[in-house]
């Protein structure tokens, strides 16, 4: 199905981190295709005050759910989006950055392979926008992986793919819409993929996921991750996933988009987190009053006070006048929570320092 959206604000929910997560990139070196991987095996401090835009509710900000019996070609995506060709550049040649080798233990070889002919031959999942990255995504699956049941672990020889564009932007840097309410594509960014298959994820060691393995790709078929710089994803997916969703994010979008964008609601001077979202981005209060910051979201999350920095962009606070832990996903640790007393009058900024443009406010009256 297909939705209408409005326009969208800055406190627009995200769909997925990423089915699949990026790691530090490393320099560009060609990569196996899909098809030759896998046969090779293959005190109060006073905020200034700060305008927080009014949420939009998760289920205006899906571009595109498909029907799980019914799958389009992955190619279909381009038929949904506007593309605005990038404006020339001028670049000034810098040193090419020295990039640090991920320790941890990972793949030495891709067995993960960059799909061939995806386009044709992989069904598309689900179109969405994701505001803190400014990115327009699509996240698709070969025939194996679109065969997947709900509930159940993803099969064998399943890939999944998310194609990842920047947007078009206007003088302040945010993202320009279509008559939709959608953002516009620009420049293909990345190619993420992560393939299953038996005894994968091994050299991950402690941070296996399963037996997924993962690399990306940038848009000329060169590394964007290397398979020795993905232990971050197999941790991410690992570490925030679980084996209860077989490590893939979100996979619930397909077969129940309704219940999936419904998050759990908080209680009264509660804020619930979810699709990375403040569910109340902005919550005023009494003085002396409790607030409690609940994760129902499938990603991690740790609040932390905020001030504005020059620029006037909100930044974690030095003072650190009230902050958590981090807070576990609900596949992880159902119900993780984080309590503060707010008891002098004042506003106050706080932030998600993992996710740094999730930005929420509390209004403190006498």
């Amino acid at each position: 199905m297909y939705k209408r959206i409005p326009l969208w604000s800055l406190a627009s929910i995200v769909l997925l981190s990423a089915i699949i997560v990026s790691a530090c990139g490393s320099a560009a070196t060609q990569v196996p295709t899909a098809t030759e991987a896998h046969t090779t095996h293959a005190t109060a401090t006073e905020a200034p005050a700060t305008e927080i835009p009014p949420t939009v509710s998760p289920e205006e900000t899906v571009v595109f759910t498909a029907d799980p019996d019914n799958l389009p070609r992955c190619g279909a995506f381009e038929t949904m989006r506007l593309i605005q060709t990038p404006v020339p550049v001028t670049v000034t040649a810098v040193p090419a950055p020295t990039n640090t080798p991920d320790v941890r233990p990972a793949p030495t070889e891709d067995r993960v392979g960059m799909p061939e002919n995806y386009a044709t031959d992989f069904k598309l999942l689900f179109v969405l926008d994701r505001p803190d990255r400014k990115l327009a995504r699509a996240i698709c699956g070969n025939d194996i992986a679109a065969q997947h049941k709900q509930g159940e672990p993803f099969a064998y020889g399943s890939v999944l793919l998310m194609i990842s564009y920047a947007t078009k932007l206007d003088e302040n840097s945010q993202p320009v819409l279509d008559e939709s309410g959608h953002y516009i594509r620009s420049k293909l960014v990345t190619y993420h993929v992560m393939r299953k298959e038996k005894g994968f994820g091994e050299a991950y060691g402690e941070h296996r996921s399963g037996e997924w393995e993962y690399a990306a790709y940038k848009a000329d078929g060169s590394y964007e991750n290397r398979p020795e710089n993905t232990n971050f994803c197999a941790a991410c997916h690992g570490g925030q996933g679980g084996d209860a969703i077989d490590y893939a994010f979100r996979m619930n979008m397909l077969f129940d988009p309704d219940t999936a964008l419904t998050g759990p609601a908080g209680g009264e001077n509660e804020i619930s987190i979810y699709l990375y979202n403040f569910q109340e981005p902005q919550l005023e209060i009494k003085a002396g009053t409790t607030v409690t910051w609940i994760n129902n979201d499938q990603a991690e999350h740790q609040i932390m006070a905020a001030v504005k920095d020059d620029q006037g962009h909100p930044i974690a606070d030095p003072d650190k006048l009230f902050g958590s832990e981090v807070l576990p996903s609900i596949t992880i640790q159902p119900g993780s929570t984080f309590s503060f007393t707010f008891d002098q009058p004042g506003e106050y900024l706080y932030i998600c320092t993992i996710h740094k443009n999730m930005l929420g406010k509390i209004i403190v009256t006498e």
